[in-house]
């Protein structure tokens, strides 16, 4: 909506918005919605927006604001002169929570909740702990405890100190293709941090991202690890039984067949999938495999793959491509980028009446959709969860 960049929207920007979106409003409607968004100022802001939405926020709610504005939550306290290493002042966070759209008391009530030892003060990496919930208090109070014992020290006197000491999160802190907390999310639906690593593999090929997270932690579990040594043969050429390797260390040489010898196709390193296509089309592979380096490969057969997953994964290629074909025709929607097209395309649509979308939470989305998610249109409906992943419900008129 905003797009001058000015930090507010006009009563004419937030109508034009609106009917890019497909709701067939009033007037007298879009302007009532505008002003109860707008309060209590004449101006539509993102801080007033979320304020007048959402109410008083937690946390972590602070933290998904912050996102969806800046597109990442320490980008405001930058602005404010600190540092990944610095400290955030009282006033500081008070401003950022300001810009938030917060109300003096919710930002006192937050700062008083973390600021345990009334410091007023608080170290910046604990502050992001906090906002991606992902650190306890305690924590938090004995890394501040440790740095006003170091402070208040005798060689702090002499100018010498130990180095700054770090709060141990909840979960590590892991950040792929743009997601924040990539990995805490995979946590959360059972992954282990070695799963995870090898989801990432698989979420990052088409063939195998279209499957709900849970199928492919199902995939991963019947899957078999081992470890060659340099020279090992991993794989014989043309094998109608070759499973779906993924390689997660060391090296490999795919090697061609002939009619003496064989001939080095390629030489690939970690992470890599291996032969996902002929799986899927049944075929035998085309080439051997043998290990450059030490090498950890995790196969996946294709008996298993025909027994637990081959229609499921036919069926959620075909929802994917009726998907994304729907998501062209919503007006809002077709101005996403192939990549985050694809990546809201992978989630459930339903047709009843309406042409239902479920937007899935995913803070690198970009501004555009997080206005979206966020129930800009004045639509509240309640969040449901399918297959352990968060969702928000939209319907737009049916083209049909």
């Amino acid at each position: 909506m905003d797009t001058r960049r000015v930090g507010s929207v006009t009563l004419h920007q937030f109508a034009d918005f609106v009917d890019e979106s497909g709701l067939d409003y009033p007037f007298s409607t879009v302007h009532s919605l505008y002003c109860q968004l707008s309060q209590p100022a004449d101006t539509l802001t993102e801080g007033l927006m979320y304020r007048n939405m959402d109410g008083d926020a937690t946390l972590v709610q602070l933290g998904r604001r912050l996102e969806d504005i800046y597109g990442n939550m320490g980008v405001p306290f930058e602005a404010e002169g600190i540092g990944p290493t610095g400290r955030v002042t009282r006033e500081a966070f008070y401003r950022v929570c300001t810009k938030a759209g917060l109300t003096a008391e919710n930002s006192h009530a937050l700062w008083n909740s973390i600021d345990l030892l009334g410091s007023g003060h608080l170290q910046m990496e604990s502050l992001l702990l906090l906002l991606e919930d992902n650190v306890e208090l305690e924590e938090v109070k004995r890394v501040e405890e440790e740095i006003a014992n170091m402070e208040g020290g005798f060689m702090s006197f002499f100018g010498q100190t130990g180095p700054v000491p770090s709060p141990q999160p909840k979960h590590k802190r892991h950040e792929s293709c743009g997601r924040p907390l990539a990995l805490t999310r995979k946590l959360s639906l059972g992954f282990t941090e070695a799963e995870a690593a090898i989801d990432n593999v698989l979420e990052a090929d088409s063939h195998w991202d279209v499957l709900f997270p849970l199928t492919r932690l199902a995939m991963i579990k019947q899957m078999q690890k081992t470890v060659y040594q340099p020279g090992e043969r991993i794989q014989e050429a043309q094998d109608n039984a070759c499973p779906l390797y993924i390689v997660m260390t060391g090296s490999i040489q795919l090697l061609s067949p002939g009619l003496l010898m064989e001939t080095v196709a390629e030489e690939k390193s970690a992470p890599q999938l291996l032969f996902s296509e002929e799986m899927l089309e049944d075929k035998p592979n085309p080439f051997a495999v043998k290990a450059l380096t030490a090498t950890k490969v995790f196969a996946y057969s294709r008996e298993d793959f025909v027994r637990s997953v081959k229609h499921e994964q036919i069926k959620r290629t075909r929802d994917v491509a009726t998907n994304m074909a729907l998501i062209k025709i919503v007006p809002v929607l077709s101005k996403l980028t192939e990549v985050q097209a694809r990546r809201l395309a992978r989630v459930r649509f339903y047709q009843v009446g309406f042409l239902s979308i479920c937007y899935r939470v995913d803070a690198c989305l970009d501004r555009l959709s997080g206005l979206i998610k966020r129930r800009i249109y004045g639509v509240k409906t309640p969040s449901f969860r399918k297959q352990e992943e968060v969702f928000f419900q939209w319907k737009f008129p049916s083209r049909d």
